[in-house]
């Protein structure tokens, strides 16, 4: 039987050999594909944990803004050659990426902390105090 299960998986299947018929270089200059930088989303109690794999990029580079539930992030790796160098091989590429996400909760946009080291961007939202859990008394 052809059921919607596996009509679904054909179409994700599909979607995905697409995603990676983009992606690929292979005429290119490079072996390797070009993509947004990968993520984790995390909860640590209240707080939202945000890390991003931005190797090669400086923090001069990299542009996050938050506006109620919504995180942008945005930057350019940027990579350069000696000028009068000659070009064997290329996998290293400058990149820009820009890159919206939608948190679970809005966040108090004065205590965002963020700390890039070692390539990942960590970035700590808390909640907006509208959004805590209260505590009720019983009475």
């Amino acid at each position: 039987m052809f059921g919607l299960t596996q009509a679904l998986d054909t179409l994700w299947n599909l979607q995905r050999a697409m995603d990676d018929a983009m992606e690929n270089d292979y005429f290119g200059y490079s072996t390797v594909s070009r993509s947004t930088p990968a993520l984790n989303i995390f909860k640590e109690g209240d707080n939202t944990l945000v890390t991003l794999e931005l190797p090669g990029v400086k923090k001069e580079d990299v542009h996050l803004e938050v506006k109620g539930k919504r995180l942008r992030l945005s930057g350019e790796r940027k990579v350069e050659f000696p000028e009068k160098a000659s070009l064997h091989r290329r996998e290293r590429q400058s990149y820009k990426f820009d890159r919206s996400i939608l948190l679970d909760q809005a966040v108090d946009e004065k205590n965002i902390k963020a700390e890039l080291k070692d390539g990942v961007l960590a970035i700590l939202l808390p909640p907006a105090e509208d959004q805590k859990a209260k505590s009720i008394t019983i009475h």
